[in-house]
């Protein structure tokens, strides 16, 4: 995911509604900013983390 318009940072939670109406939440798990090159713009480039691939915390019994 490629971000222009704000810093984000690690840790954030970014919600994506879709076309359907349904929404991703991804939490940023590492932020790179990227300086302009040549017709490319200055950017943030993130990895981030899909909500449902996250693994369930095992519980203690």
């Amino acid at each position: 995911m490629m971000v222009y318009d704000a810093l984000k940072e690690e840790g954030w939670v970014l919600i994506r509604e879709l076309s359907n109406g349904r929404k991703e939440k991804f939490t940023v798990a590492e932020t790179n900013f990227r300086h302009k090159f040549n017709s490319i713009p200055a950017h943030w480039r993130l990895k981030l983390q899909k909500h449902s691939s996250l693994k369930e915390p095992e519980r203690i019994k």
